[in-house]
Parts: C-alpha cells; sequence; structure tokens
C-alpha cells in the first residue's frame, strides 16, 4: 500500500509540473486554458482524493508518518486547487491561465515538501 502511495504522489508530482507549465504557457500566449486543460486539471483532484484515501488507509493501519505536517500536504491541495478553479474562472483569460497555473506549481512544491516529511 505504501508503495502505491508513492507512486500516485510522483504520478500527482509530474501532473502538477505538466499543468503549471501549460498554464503558464496560455497566460505567456495571452489565451484561455481549454476545455483539455480544465479536464486534467479535474481529474487531477480525482487523484489527490485517491491518494487522501490511501493516505488515510495507512494513517489508520500503520505507524503515521515521520512528521505530521504530512498530513496538511494531503488537505492543502484541495483548496488550492479547488480555490483557483473556481476563482479563475470569473477572471479574465491571461489571468484564468495564470491562476490555474501557480496554483498547479504551488502544488507541484507541496507534493516535493511531502516526500520530505514522510516515511
Amino acid at each position: 500500500m505504501i508503495q502505491f502511495h508513492q507512486i500516485i504522489a510522483n504520478s500527482a508530482l509530474l501532473l502538477m509540473l505538466l499543468l503549471g507549465l501549460w498554464g503558464l504557457g496560455a497566460a505567456a500566449l495571452n489565451r484561455r486554458v481549454g476545455g483539455s486543460y480544465r479536464a486534467t486539471y479535474v481529474l487531477s483532484l480525482g487523484v489527490f482524493a485517491l491518494q487522501a484515501i490511501i493516505g488515510l488507509t495507512l494513517l489508520l493501519t500503520t505507524p503515521g508518518p515521520r512528521d505530521e505536517l504530512h498530513l496538511l500536504y494531503g488537505i492543502v491541495p484541495f483548496l488550492a486547487l479547488g480555490g483557483a478553479l473556481m476563482y479563475g474562472s470569473h477572471m479574465k483569460p491571461r489571468q484564468e491561465s495564470l491562476t490555474l497555473g501557480l496554483a498547479a506549481l504551488f502544488t507541484f512544491g507541496l507534493i516535493l515538501r511531502a516526500f520530505a516529511t514522510g516515511r
């Protein structure tokens, strides 16, 4: 189960890097992100939900992470990505792309930090 948690974390890391660069690229070109971007963004929330379920299972069945701050890194991606998605939908195209891209890169950083506080 721990290996599966790590594999999903690695996948989420790459996904956030992709979404971050994609969003910043769209912002640099002064374009609104398209449906493919939004779909990938929403699916990333599903990846984080799966990661959280596995993390909770591990928390209940094994000794906890090395640092309890690790648990916070399971909650913040929902707030950052979900908040950016809701907030960005009311913005101009370039601002929305920039907001979503930066939220994804912020989450990328959170995942790197979570690696340091896990097992």
